[in-house]
């Protein structure tokens, strides 16, 4: 039996869109910000709703995945409905792939440098023996790209990209309201004594670059889609702005600079006119002024003239001491890396300390995947540039990849896994889908 996508999505948008909404409600709903879990039973049941619609589409579930699990796992309460192993949504992605090859129907293309990336990381996994954590989102980094591999697979069109994309629209449109709503609360409970008025209830610095994706999509949509509807203009300009304060709120350098530079390039890139010219530079002044201006951008720019810009809060040191140590490596591990969570070892080792970051995703994959790891992963991003140079929006998510990674390691978490797959998704706009 072949299940037909097209009429039944039409005819079914608004109906499964209503649906999901109200699981997203519920959802947001669970604010306790303690060390305690919804009913059991509750979640099970959540979980059953949340999965049953993949069976009749399961199209939709790269994006309604996206957008649940990375709530989920942003929220401001530890725990939630809807489960955050990383385990099971490999799991998911796994059946969801094998039922859509079932009912007959096409998958995607997988780029090939994907393929060999996730083959580079299970080679060196296997030459050093080792086992990635079974309990820790932080250290699945081969099962977290193999999610992000087989989700890809039910990408098919324009449609599901564009669904994609909403979902991270709608992610930083929960998390702003999240930021306005908690901020007293959390400012008061999480601050540190030299983050005055810096909120944070997950780490600001990877919180900051989620809604930097739903920001620079927003701000695209809103300057280039034509004849969409008044209600829909307002909920991107929304989106935007919420976010921007947010970025205010969360005083991170790092998701700030993420965010602005691929704004500009949009700016830039659709100025083809005098008055476009003229637009794009007023626009910049205008956010050059609320930011000098507003208060709730004092933290940020504080952080920005402190003594831990020249570092970058004690990066410099960890890259310089790390490398130095990975340089002196044997050859094996310069070739191949000494495997999964090796980087935060080095780093320890290098600090004095047990484990460390090495807040930078460049250095994370040369030290635990070698030379070969980082040329392909390296070589992956340059394709992507190169395949979406006419796309802006495209070239927009990859610079927001490539800065991010710079002083973080947002690999790390699954919801940039997401961000992966939209990206290695876009060439489906210009070949009209599958």
């Amino acid at each position: 039996m072949k299940i037909t996508l097209t009429d039944n999505w039409q005819q079914s948008y608004w109906l499964i869109g209503l649906y999901y909404l109200v699981l997203l409600i519920i959802a947001l709903s669970w604010t306790n910000m303690d060390l305690v879990e919804p009913n059991v039973l509750l979640r099970y049941f959540f979980l059953l709703a949340f999965v049953l619609p993949f069976i009749k589409y399961p199209n939709i579930a790269p994006a309604i995945i996206t957008l649940f699990v990375t709530i989920r796992l942003f929220s401001i309460a530890p725990f939630g409905y809807l489960p955050s192993q990383v385990n099971l949504y490999l799991y998911f992605a796994v059946v969801l792939y094998l039922y859509n090859i079932s009912n007959g129907l096409s998958s995607s293309k997988t780029t090939i440098l994907l393929i060999l990336f996730f083959l580079t990381i299970l080679l060196s996994n296997l030459i050093n023996f080792v086992s990635e954590s079974q309990g820790s989102g932080e250290y699945n980094f081969l099962k977290m790209l193999l999610i992000s591999i087989i989700l890809g697979k039910l990408i098919k069109n324009q449609k599901d990209i564009d669904l994609l994309e909403l979902s991270f629209i709608i992610i930083t449109f929960c998390l702003s309201i999240y930021g306005f709503i908690f901020y007293k609360e959390i400012a008061a409970n999480y601050n540190a004594p030299e983050d005055i008025k810096r909120i944070y209830w997950n780490d600001p610095n990877y919180l900051g670059c989620v809604l930097s994706i739903g920001i620079v999509i927003s701000f695209y949509r809103f300057l280039t889609f034509s004849g969409i509807s008044r209600i829909y203009r307002i909920f991107y300009l929304a989106t935007f702005i919420f976010g921007i304060i947010n970025l205010g709120f969360f005083a991170s350098r790092g998701a700030f600079v993420t965010t602005v530079v691929p704004l500009f390039y949009i700016l830039f890139t659709k100025a083809k006119s005098l008055k476009s010219i003229l637009l794009a530079a007023i626009t910049i002044c205008i956010i050059l002024f609320l930011i000098l201006n507003f208060s709730v951008f004092n933290s940020l720019m504080n952080r920005f003239s402190n003594d831990t810009i020249d570092s970058g809060s004690q990066r410099t040191i960890i890259w310089q001491r790390s490398f130095d140590l990975f340089n002196n490596s044997d050859i094996k591990t310069l070739i191949l890396g000494g495997g999964s969570n090796f980087s935060y070892q080095l780093c320890g080792r290098a600090l004095n300390s047990v484990t460390t970051s090495p807040h930078n995703n460049y250095l994370e994959i040369l030290y635990d995947y070698g030379i070969v790891g980082l040329f392909v992963f390296v070589s992956l991003l340059g394709y992507w540039f190169k395949h979406n140079s006419k796309n802006i929006i495209g070239t927009s998510l990859v610079l927001v990849l490539i800065i991010s990674c710079l002083t973080l390691s947002p690999l790390m978490y699954l919801p940039f896994w997401f961000l992966i797959l939209l990206i290695d998704k876009q060439a489906l706009k210009e070949n009209g889908g599958l």
